[in-house]
């Protein structure tokens, strides 16, 4: 993608073959340079480990090149700067020790609570208000997780918290600890088991984590038989959304749908209808889910006053029945096949109005959907976030992400009118969303 003129540019070379520690050394320094020059113009305060309510970098797109390209160089300079190839070969083959690490620290014995924000604590005190007895394992995953700067040692055996260690203070955020601790890290063991016993297999019943956990059953199914392991699931979610959702408000030109109605297909209990009522508070809202979803989103959902949002059981997999103008999925298509997307797809047609490109939106109606999309080919790691979910998606459920061009085939399977456009810019996140129309025939 290229970024506009009026965007700063880092320094950089043409490819990652043609770098150097210099060459690397000047992206990294124009990089930050753009950045605290942004920050500065301003009045912002750039981002410390000094203080526990350090803001992070604001999600603007006069920083985000220089963000992503930073990210990039420094990754590189770390390949770059190794004395033995295995230094760096170690470090991917053990970065699922660091997952069980923060899954018992933060999910297990909520550390992050026991700890006040401002003080020190030996590994004695902290066992002793979690109520743990084995000090020295908790010990040891404390001292992993502060690799990643989650808590820090300050003196032998002692811990304080840090700007990453306060996050896992919000249960939804550590709830994420035991799903990828336990759910994907259980999956993940057999991932070639799968490959051998179910090639080729997108079927969820035969995905790893049902050979791992429950066999012949699907991921859901199992939450729906261990309450407690759907409702940290469900937190999980819920909690690791919460950036998205703002990210979410600026991918798209939401004021452009007017005062038109838009159906969250699969909008769970309606926290992203919440966020795109935020930026179009004109619109009027559906949130459809199965009908279990939507009880649970009667006792819990509260719609802002003089918001038109309303709640309605449906099956995605049955036709659409209620008329709108935008027809809105958030990672609903990346749960499912090629085949199982399709059919989603095509329960919507018949209720879209043509549009053409150009026209205001109001003239016609459309499918928006909003996923990590890949992108093949990209520098590492600016797209290491949406291959690891690959690699969930795939673990728990025979599912996938896909890349846009992935997304322009499933349309044009389900009809070949569809036309398609990506919104989304640069950076590591990987959330950009697909629009999806009939076009207008002349």
């Amino acid at each position: 993608m290229v970024a506009p003129t009026s965007i700063p540019q880092p320094v950089s070379a043409p490819s990652l073959e043609q770098e150097t520690l210099q060459s690397l050394s000047k992206t990294v320094q124009s990089s930050v340079d753009i950045i605290t020059k942004y920050l500065a113009a301003n009045n912002l305060p750039e981002p410390t480990f000094g203080d526990l309510n350090s803001p992070t970098l604001p999600l603007v797109p006069e920083i985000q090149l220089a963000k992503t390209k930073l990210i990039e160089a420094t990754h590189a300079l770390e390949a770059l700067t190794q004395t033995h190839r295995w230094d760096y070969c170690w470090k991917p083959m053990s970065n699922f020790l660091e997952t069980v690490a923060v899954k018992v620290v933060a999910t297990d014995f909520d550390v992050p609570n026991a700890m006040e924000l401002n003080e020190e604590l030996s590994i004695k005190e902290i066992c002793k208000r979690v109520k743990c007895d084995d000090e020295y394992k908790l010990l040891s995953c404390m001292r992993t997780t502060a690799q990643s700067f989650i808590f820090k040692e300050t003196k032998p055996e002692h811990f304080v918290h840090t700007i990453y260690s306060v996050a896992f203070r919000d249960r939804k955020i550590a709830s994420y600890g035991g799903v990828a601790g336990e759910d994907t890290y259980s999956a993940a063991a057999q991932f070639t088991q799968s490959m051998k016993q179910h090639p080729n297999s997108s079927r969820t019943e035969e995905a790893p984590f049902a050979l791992a956990n429950c066999p012949g059953k699907s991921y859901f199914q199992f939450l729906g038989e261990h309450p407690e392991r759907l409702h940290r699931f469900g937190m999980a979610m819920e909690g690791t959304s919460l950036a998205a959702y703002e990210l979410l408000k600026t991918l798209y030109p939401w004021n452009e749908l007017g005062n038109g109605r838009l159906v969250d297909v699969g909008g769970g209990v309606g926290h992203v209808s919440l966020a795109i009522h935020s930026a179009n508070p004109s619109l009027a809202i559906t949130v459809q889910d199965l009908a279990p979803t939507i009880a649970q989103a009667k006792e819990t959902f509260t719609s802002p006053k003089g918001a038109d949002i309303t709640l309605e059981a449906h099956d995605f997999f049955e036709p659409q029945t209620r008329e709108a103008d935008t027809y809105f999925f958030r990672h609903v298509i990346h749960d499912f096949s090629d085949e199982l997307s399709v059919k989603i797809i095509k329960n919507i047609v018949p209720q879209l109005k043509p549009w053409k490109e150009g026209r205001s939106r109001s003239e016609g109606s459309r499918i928006i959907v909003a996923e990590m999309i890949l992108t093949p080919g990209a520098r590492a790691p600016t797209d290491r976030h949406t291959v690891y979910m690959n690699m969930v998606m795939l673990s728990l459920l025979n599912a996938k992400e896909r890349d846009y061009a992935e997304f322009q085939a499933l349309f044009r399977k389900a009809d070949p009118r569809f036309k398609t456009k990506l919104w989304g810019g640069e950076g590591i996140q990987g959330n950009k969303i697909v629009e999806a129309w009939i076009e207008e025939e002349e």
